[in-house]
């Protein structure tokens, strides 16, 4: 590698962790009040009722998915790529945006018309689609304009607010006695704020004139080029809501407040991987038009994640029933079980979600397409057949066996490309220190829940140095890349 070469690739992975510190931060409040939301929320509608709010969640998320069909990252990636033409790129996928939307909003209705749902949940999801397909979109697309920049301190200040602002509307509705459809108003409205919020800061920190183009006959291109991402999106969103839908659908709206309980437990943990992956995305996106060196990268990116996964899947096979008891309440008792299966589900996740956007970032996403599809047939045909019968367990079941195709077919993808790029000597280390630090909070679990893994993340890393796992070496690494060069 030459010097200039180097100089480059450690601008790089500077510029990787920035971000990914950036929205570390970002991600600490809002899971933070996320989490208090979710509490919240789960006591006071009960179970039930709870379940309602999973669905409306995840049966909106559906959709937003198909009005995007990966617009959004084929945004960000084209705006990190020519960023002085990012007032024409964004001017083009605005319209295209709204009238995909409306296409989704159609069909999401015919969906919910057909599922049969009772017509007080109908009512919420119906309200949850319409705000999350005509406002919540955008939202995201302006985070996505701003990922494309490099500037995630602005994606971290619009998320903190917007979750702040949710979880005050939701304390104060409920508190007063509203019911979840007003509560579920209230935070349409939030939408409306946060995606002009979103427009603004644009035009007046990046200095973009935005202005709308209807083209309808240069739509054909971008739909082209963004298809293999929103596949992609698609067949990720049918891995992580056609559980929730089916359990609806087959068993009853307590069991998805149950499933829901862990669902949102394992959603916090997905934001390590998911952060990292984002914030890795326009990096290499970038250095990918112009020069083949972002092996380094990769290699530390999957080393940090496999550290990662392997405390979190032992951890939470140990801990389940505790973590359900110390978050929510009795009544959830039944969620440790599909919350331990889940727990691993994060844990491939790790590995699997940098290897997707890692692909879809250097122009291989068609492989990666191809992968997400038949791990989302797998889960969907998993979900139709064992919910019915093990409800929750079946619907953990297929999860993970989707997150274990996607991450073994596009870690295994990345290895043929770039060579010598392998996991096992980290991730065997890994699982031993894992196992070792599950041990010691079994042995302790007479003890507060969080007392115990505070200690089994003690013992975790002294494991790690004991195998070599990690040295003294990695914090001057992280060290050199913290501080800011001047280009």
């Amino acid at each position: 590698m030459t010097p200039s070469t180097e100089t480059h690739t450690e601008q790089d992975n500077h510029n990787i962790l920035r971000n990914a510190g950036t929205l570390l931060i970002a991600k600490i409040f809002t899971t933070g009040l996320g989490l208090v939301l979710v509490l919240f929320l789960a006591r006071h509608l009960g179970v039930e009722r709870f379940g309602v709010y999973t669905l409306a969640y995840y049966f909106a998320s559906s959709f937003i998915i198909l009005g995007d069909i990966g617009l959004s990252n084929f945004l960000t990636r084209e705006i990190a790529r020519a960023r002085h033409k990012a007032d024409d790129i964004l001017g083009r996928i605005i319209p295209l945006k709204i009238a995909l939307n409306l296409w989704a909003y159609g069909l999401g209705v015919g969906a919910l018309t057909l599922l049969g749902y009772p017509d007080t949940t109908q009512q919420v999801v119906l309200v949850t689609l319409t705000a999350q397909l005509f406002f919540g979109a955008f939202i995201q697309t302006f985070h996505h304009v701003f990922e494309g920049f490099e500037q995630m301190q602005f994606v971290a200040m619009l998320e903190m607010a917007k979750k702040a602002i949710e979880l005050i509307l939701c304390v104060v509705l409920l508190s007063m006695g509203y019911d979840l459809i007003h509560m579920m108003l209230g935070l349409a409205v939030s939408e409306v704020g946060f995606a002009l919020a979103g427009w603004l800061t644009a035009q007046k920190w990046l200095r973009l004139s935005i202005h709308p183009v209807i083209d309808i006959y240069r739509w054909g291109q971008p739909i082209r080029d963004a298809i293999p991402y929103g596949l992609i999106l698609v067949f990720f969103e049918v891995m992580t809501s056609t559980d929730t839908i089916m359990l609806a659908k087959f068993r009853t709206e307590e069991e998805v407040g149950w499933y829901g309980a862990g669902i949102r437990v394992t959603t916090v943990l997905s934001y390590v991987p998911l952060m990292v992956a984002t914030a890795m995305f326009p990096t290499a996106a970038r250095i990918m038009a112009s020069f083949e060196s972002s092996k380094d990268i990769l290699v530390g990116v999957f080393r940090v994640m496999a550290l990662i996964a392997a405390p979190i899947g032992v951890g939470l096979t140990v801990t389940a029933p505790e973590v359900i008891h110390l978050l929510y309440a009795e009544a959830y008792a039944p969620a440790s079980e599909p919350l331990r299966l889940l727990g691993w589900s994060i844990a491939v996740y790790c590995i699997g979600i940098p290897a997707v956007l890692f692909l879809s970032a250097t122009n291989r996403q068609r492989y990666a397409t191809v992968v997400a599809g038949g791990a989302a047939a797998v889960n969907a045909a998993i979900n139709f057949f064992l919910i019915p019968a093990w409800g929750m367990m079946g619907a953990a079941t297929a999860t993970l066996m989707a997150q274990i195709i996607v991450a073994g077919c596009c870690y295994g993808k990345l290895r043929s490309i770039f060579g010598g790029l392998s996991l096992l000597k980290t991730l065997s280390k890994a699982l031993f220190a894992a196992s070792g630090m599950g041990a010691a909070v079994y042995a302790l679990s007479g003890l507060p829940i969080v007392l115990t893994v505070l200690a089994g993340v003690v013992v975790y890393v002294l494991l790690l140095w004991l195998v070599r796992a990690i040295h003294r070496d990695d914090l001057a690494y992280l060290q050199k890349f913290s501080i800011r060069r001047k280009d």
